[in-house]
């Protein structure tokens, strides 16, 4: 199996996994222990969770950013790689317009959205700034 191969398996493994967690009444819970316990875990992180944004806008954030980065990594075209995020954009508001479909007690939430957006951006910007590095120098 060859790198990008492996690269874009992980990609679907990752937004599989997104997905589930997006769709799980549960996963509310999960995050509520977790900041609960990081709430315990000194100073430090009780004052970046005082600053933390109300809701989970940055965990859609960092999880959408996590999906687009190994899609668009797993291209060596551009092209490719920018339709790979287009399509990660889309998945992520398909998947959150999609909560009450398939849970209990989510629903849509515009800052969700803007989470998964910003998360997709975030890729995009990681992964141009990547190939930017990597190519030759023309002087």
């Amino acid at each position: 199996m060859t790198f990008r191969a492996a690269v874009r398996a992980a990609a679907f493994l990752a937004i599989v996994v997104v997905t589930a967690v997006m769709w799980s009444d549960e996963a509310i819970g999960w995050s509520n222990s977790l900041i609960e316990g990081l709430r315990g875990t000194g100073e430090g992180a009780s004052t970046v969770l005082q600053h933390r944004p109300k809701g989970d806008l940055d965990l859609h954030l960092a999880s959408w950013a996590l999906v687009g980065a190994l899609f668009a990594a797993s291209f060596r075209e551009r092209r490719f790689r920018w339709w790979s995020l287009v399509g990660v954009l889309v998945w992520s508001a398909s998947v959150e317009a999609l909560q009450p479909v398939f849970t209990e007690i989510r629903t849509f939430q515009p800052t969700d959205l803007l989470g998964n957006a910003l998360g997709v951006a975030v890729a995009a910007v990681g992964t141009s700034l990547v190939h930017m590095r990597s190519q030759p120098s023309s002087a």
